[in-house]
């Protein structure tokens, strides 16, 4: 599993590593800080880029979600990736402030 955040480097420190001890991450966390306009029609060729954002891709099977995950999405993702471990897994996203 790779979790990708798309936080700004500067918020690292205050915000993604709490977000990531706060939530029991274990997955790899990895900071895409370099010119967003090179990937971001490569994650989503109908996303323009704005925040919150997560991607979910399992078995070539893809899950978009360009916008604040409810309560309900928020809990289901966070299902999968308990039964997801060992699997092939990435994830991009932006800690909450």
């Amino acid at each position: 599993m790779l979790l990708v955040t798309l936080d700004f480097p500067q918020h690292i420190e205050q915000r993604v590593i709490p977000f990531i001890r706060k939530n029991n991450i274990e997955a790899q966390v990895v900071l895409l800080d370099d010119d967003a306009n090179i990937w971001i029609t490569k994650v989503d060729k109908n996303w323009d880029g704005s925040i919150p954002v997560t991607q979910v891709i399992q078995n070539n099977k893809i899950k978009f979600y360009d916008k604040t995950l409810t309560q309900i999405e928020r809990f289901a993702i966070a299902n999968l990736l308990n039964r997801l471990r060992s699997c092939k897994v990435f994830i991009l996203f932006v800690s909450p402030k």
